[in-house]
């Protein structure tokens, strides 16, 4: 690369070192650490609550380096599950989610705003979990949110939503 100094500051070398360690504010640190300790046990997990929430015996702090040792969270919900529950976690809550859409009508019903704003509050829970952790979390309002959204549809579904 051609150096552009500006003052003694290199430029091109600052963009070429700025694009190859890009990350999400440390959360890539994060999710290695946690992809590495997935892999111990992957079909069921480390138990939930059993790999943060063990005190000065938690994963995190006996193996993680950095900062890792003092966060409570993957910063990603469904690293958090697969964490915690494993591959068999993951399914269900997989299956648990997926009979939202399977419940959504195919025709116009009276309640199609309700089903909107549960649509809605359903995506934006979903993209939360992509850099927090709030899935099966009962102190997190989006966690709430989810639950509330998928019993909201249950009951909607089950009522026999009338057609317009």
């Amino acid at each position: 690369y051609p150096s552009h100094d500006i003052s003694g500051f290199d430029i091109s070398q600052f963009i070429v070192d700025w694009i190859e360690n890009i990350g999400f504010t440390g959360r890539d640190d994060i999710w290695n650490f946690i992809m590495v300790r997935f892999l111990e046990n992957p079909w069921l997990g480390h138990g939930y609550g059993g790999f943060w929430y063990l005190g000065p015996h938690s994963l995190n702090i006996l193996y993680g380096t950095g900062y890792v040792p003092m966060i409570n969270q993957a910063h990603n919900g469904y690293l958090d599950i697969l964490l915690n529950l494993g591959v068999v976690g993951a399914v269900i809550y997989l299956f648990v989610l997926s009979s939202f859409f399977v419940l959504l009508p195919s025709k116009k019903t009276v309640h199609d705003s309700v089903y909107l704003l549960c649509w809605c509050l359903l995506v934006f829970s979903l993209l939360h979990n992509l850099t927090e952790s709030s899935i099966l979390r009962g102190y997190s309002w989006v966690w709430v949110i989810q639950l509330i959204v998928l019993a909201v549809s249950y009951r909607l579904a089950t009522e026999g939503s009338k057609a317009v």
